[in-house]
């Protein structure tokens, strides 16, 4: 197994974590691992992320690039499927010395969501507040479908998927 991330912590923990696979801080629109794999996955919704279509096409293309078979990806949110000020909790970690809540409510500004992440985290020192903010793109299956074509991707959709957001699985066009 091997892997790429933008963030040099998430790479340290997965190399933790498997010490037999490669991992490397990468950009998913423009990364060389010099071998093809049978199965080349972008999950957890992080195409989201690339909030430009060109940029999608783009990563679409260097996965295909490193593609044997299949390719597999995770969306985000279709936009007729997002819901605006919705409160979300995250299940909360209630370990013996930590503790950890998540909460956000969901906000829109044209076709990108905005998660603004509010973290308490208890520890035996004290209590630590944490914001993040997010943006992730709010693309149609039609728009993603389309991504793949430009890529040179046949793609399947499966509306449902993992978790309920949908699965593209994509195959070289030969």
């Amino acid at each position: 197994m091997d892997g790429i991330d933008l963030e040099p912590k998430f790479v340290e923990i997965a190399r933790h974590k498997v010490p037999t696979g490669t991992f490397s801080v990468a950009d998913m629109r423009r990364f060389e691992l010099g071998k093809k794999y049978d199965v080349v996955q972008c999950l957890f919704s992080s195409i989201g992320y690339l909030t430009e279509g060109d940029d999608v096409v783009r990563a679409l293309k260097c996965c295909a690039h490193h593609l044997a078979k299949d390719g597999i990806v995770e969306p985000w949110f279709a936009p007729e499927d997002w819901r605006v000020g919705v409160p979300h909790m995250a299940p909360p970690v209630d370990q013996p010395d930590i503790k950890i809540c998540r909460m956000n409510v969901s906000e829109q500004d044209g076709n990108l969501s905005r998660l603004r992440l509010h973290y308490l985290i208890a520890t035996n020192g004290g209590v630590e507040y944490i914001q993040e903010d997010h943006e992730l793109a709010l693309y149609t299956v039609d728009e993603m479908l389309q991504f793949f074509r430009r890529a040179r991707l046949r793609v399947s959709h499966d509306t449902k998927g993992v978790c309920g957001r949908g699965l593209y699985v994509a195959r070289l066009d030969h």
